[in-house]
């Protein structure tokens, strides 16, 4: 039986208009208005005859395109239900939009015969879905949605006006459509782009929301603008979409047909990186590397590196802890400590020296921050992170056997340099709601017109900071984070800093340091305390502060007690007077051109090894006690395990190729984040004592303090050794760069230098020096090496027969005739872990 037909037509009032005229049957046909027949086969869509009633409008969804029997001329094209299929009742909620209607709505007229090119055949593959528009707010871009309210409402579905490529997308559950839909339509209606770009950009929008959120006065849009014009995609070319074309020509006009690379990355979540599995049975996996326990199985490290236009990237707010008193990145519902380079990221030999143009105030969403230090007024700003390492470290306590304890903390290894500002802080952070700015027009003011300031007006400057209880305060040094241990304690954490009262020149009685026109009047012991404590990151030695209070109803809270306690040490031939800082304090930093002669031990190197030796009674310190590294906050780590030390060997850029000493045994130092193998670390103030035997050590006070410089080097250094019976190829881990600069005899500055010339394209002169200098008599000397067999070697065959042509290596031997090229077996593969001179 012929199958009876359905006509559809359309009126003002419905999409589709049925009027049925058929009778039950196997198959039955609908045609509809433009002439495109529907025809139903499987007796489960049998009772859409029902739902099909004269003046009823209906909506057909996810039809597939198929060709009728091959002896029908010509081939007829139908559409018939597939997977998904659905007929839906119309329902008041769909918004109805033609494609003639929305392209009249931008002034473009209906497509006409002649506009399409003779030679150009349709396709009706591209012409895969059937549906109804239900949501056109992103139309401006060719892209509108279809289906979100009738099936499934927790999914979306996407569909290009040319291709109608299907893009199937969760729906956000905390978003406002509106919002959404707004921001997306203002970034991509003028740009051409690709499936990729447009899925990675919602992804990116919802991650933004869904981190942020909880901001009330954070703007979306805006950080959506800095992120994608400003940040990602400077450089590339965008076109003006043309819809009129995209629908008339063939499918390389829509960005949409091809699917290509995005150039918008996804950012992560805080809380994904703590996640990140980090053990040595996953090293394969991720590709990280891994340091290997120590002797005793007392502490291990691992590292992941994620480097620039990577797909990790991430947004957070810059906080202080006030419970550790560390640096963190925060978002509304994550947070991780950080621990921050304080050098340039090309240039970790050098110290940097802040100057006025540091001030991130001065900075607009969208750059890169330049200074490596961390200021009170970066506080609370928004940042995107685009370098960064994330470290775990393990402990465990093996000195009772009957009782192990684990214990592991994870951490980000970062540079501000490599981050970008993206917002500017709108409210205070989560951690450090009573931090606030100090006045931005004196800050400005005093920094970034210094130089046409004249003697008066800078004069005025400093009387006005000296009354409304502001102090300008210059930091001389400042020691270690501190954890008190006795419970009768009132102070958990506790900091010093010494400093100087600065005033004017008018006003001071007598200084000993001239600060332009201000003069050092009084020296000052600064105890930070409980609260104050997460200033800790942010006030750096020889910088100027600004110390303020904050408004307590209609008078100034005290900045500190009054100044009545004397020290009995000594500086410079003047009492020190030590004062409380106020947990309400506000702290700003105020840069000048001034910079003080050095007047602290430090010395610059980097870690080669760590180890946790016995705790012995030459190395024991006042106050030092044998509590377990687990017994405190994970956040709190103390540096001391119990009945052991710890202890690192640094490679002092001073000293040649010796390396010095350094002891951590002192239980009330917060334990120091980042002393891994390959940090260049700087220590401020250390101990230099000289042990029974004669040795010289350095001994790590509570005095003390460090700045990590760089971050440790992610490959290992590979040399190629021989004893006379065989080569090996040795990888070096512990000290990799020591190691590797002191078998070619280099200074720290050539081999510097050395390796900023490998960095660059080319290179081909730098490998000749290196070749001619591996060869000379000095490089190739005998030494003694404690060498152990690489993990990776492990993994490959251990048998000669199971070797592969592509694993054997090939050599050439010159007998003197001639030159003979042969198959050898592989370089035995070892690990450094010891060498040394003969």
């Amino acid at each position: 039986m012929p199958p009876q037909k359905v006509t559809a037509l359309s009126s003002e009032n419905a999409f589709i208009l049925l009027h049925v005229k058929i009778n039950k049957d196997y198959v039955f046909c609908i045609e509809l208005q433009y002439g495109v027949p529907i025809i139903v086969k499987h007796s489960q869509y049998h009772g859409w005859q029902q739902q099909m009633l004269p003046g009823k409008a209906i909506v057909l969804t996810s039809l597939r395109p198929t060709t009728l029997a091959k002896e029908y001329k010509p081939p007829q094209r139908v559409y018939v239900p597939w997977t998904g299929s659905c007929l839906i009742p119309k329902d008041s909620n769909i918004e109805e939009l033609s494609l003639q209607d929305w392209l009249a709505n931008y002034g473009v007229a209906p497509p006409q015969a002649t506009m399409v090119p003779p030679n150009f055949k349709a396709d009706f593959k591209l012409a895969s879905f059937q549906g109804v528009v239900t949501d056109n707010s992103t139309r401006a871009y060719g892209v509108i949605v279809l289906d979100s309210t009738t099936r499934r409402k927790e999914k979306q579905l996407f569909c290009c006006v040319r291709s109608r490529i299907c893009i199937l997308q969760k729906k956000p559950s905390e978003t406002k459509r509106e919002e959404q839909q707004g921001s997306l339509q203002s970034l991509l209606r003028d740009d051409s782009f690709t499936m990729s770009d447009t899925l990675a950009l919602i992804h990116l929008h919802q991650n933004i929301v869904t981190t942020l959120s909880v901001r009330s006065q954070f703007n979306v849009k805006n950080v959506m603008r800095h992120l994608v014009y400003k940040v990602w995609n400077q450089g590339v070319e965008r076109r003006r979409r043309n819809f009129l074309l995209e629908f008339c020509q063939p499918e390389a006009f829509c960005p949409f047909a091809n699917d290509q690379d995005y150039n918008i990355p996804i950012l992560t979540q805080l809380g994904d990186l703590k996640q990140m599995d980090l053990d040595n049975a996953s090293v394969s996996d991720i590709d990280l590397e891994t340091q290997r326990t120590d002797c005793e199985n007392l502490w291990t490290y691992s590292t992941r590196k994620f480097v620039e236009k990577s797909t990790k990237p991430f947004l957070g707010w810059l906080a202080l802890n006030p419970v550790t008193g560390r640096l963190q990145l925060q978002s509304d519902k994550d947070k991780m400590n950080v621990v921050v380079l304080s050098s340039d990221s090309e240039t970790p030999e050098l110290t940097h020296q802040c100057s006025s143009s540091c001030h991130c105030n001065g900075l607009h969403p969208g750059q890169r921050m330049s200074c490596p230090f961390i200021h009170p007024c970066c506080l609370g700003h928004l940042l995107l992170v685009t370098k960064y390492l994330v470290v775990k470290e393990a402990f465990s306590n093996s000195s009772n056997h009957q009782s192990i304890t684990t214990d592991h903390i994870h951490y980000l290894i970062i540079s501000t340099c490599d981050c970008i500002l993206v917002d500017k802080k709108h409210l205070s952070p989560p951690a450090c709601s009573a931090q606030k700015h100090a006045s931005e027009d004196s800050t400005h003011s005093f920094a970034g017109h210094e130089k046409r300031l004249r003697s008066e007006s800078r004069r005025k400057m400093a009387e006005k900071y000296e009354c409304n209880n502001s102090y300008l305060v210059y930091i001389t040094s400042k020691e270690s984070l501190l954890a008190k241990t006795n419970l009768t304690s009132e102070s958990r954490l506790q900091f010093f800093a010494e400093a100087t009262l600065m005033t004017s020149v008018s006003s001071g009685k007598g200084s000993f340091i001239t600060l332009g026109d201000f003069s050092a009047s009084q020296p000052l012991v600064l105890a930070f305390r409980n609260r104050s404590c997460m200033w800790h990151d942010a006030i750096q030695p020889k910088g100027l502060y600004c110390f303020s209070m904050k408004y307590s109803g209609d008078k100034h809270a005290l900045l500190w007690p009054q100044m009545d306690k004397k020290l009995q040490a000594l500086q410079n031939g003047a009492a020190m007077t030590e004062v409380k800082v106020s947990d309400e304090a506000e702290i700003d930093r105020i840069f000048n051109s001034f910079t003080e002669p050095g007047m602290l031990v430090s010395f610059m190197g980097i870690i080669m090894w760590r180890k946790h030796p016995q705790l012995s009674m030459h190395m024991s310190t006042a106050g030092t006690t044998n509590n377990c590294l687990h017994m405190v906050h994970p956040d709190t780590l103390q540096g001391c395990l119990k009945g052991r030390c710890l202890c690192v060997g640094v490679k002092d850029s001073m000293q040649g190729p010796s390396s010095a000493r350094v002891y951590f045994n002192n239980t009330a130092v917060i334990y120091p984040l980042g002393l891994l193998p390959g940090m260049m670390v700087e220590f401020l103030r250390v101990d230099k004592r000289v042990s029974r035997s004669g040795n010289t050590y350095f001994q790590f006070l509570s005095v003390s303090s460090l700045r990590i410089l760089s971050g440790p080097k992610q490959t290992a250094n590979l040399i190629l050794i021989e004893d006379g019976s065989c080569q090996a190829l040795v990888s070096i881990k512990y000290g990799g760069v020591d190691v590797a600069q002191r078998l070619l005899k280099l200074s720290q500055q050539e081999w510097f230098c050395l390796e900023k010339v490998f960095d660059r394209p080319g290179g081909t002169a730098a490998e000749v020096f290196v070749s001619q200098l591996c060869n000379s008599v000095d490089v190739r000397r005998p030494c003694i090496m404690l060498l152990q067999k690489s993990m990776s070697s492990y993994k490959k065959a251990a048998g000669i027969d199971d070797l592969s042509q592509n694993d054997l290596v090939t050599r050439k031997i010159n007998t003197g005739e001639l030159t003979v090229e042969t198959l050898c077996l592989p370089y035995l593969q070892l690990e450094c872990l010891d060498i040394q001179e003969v």
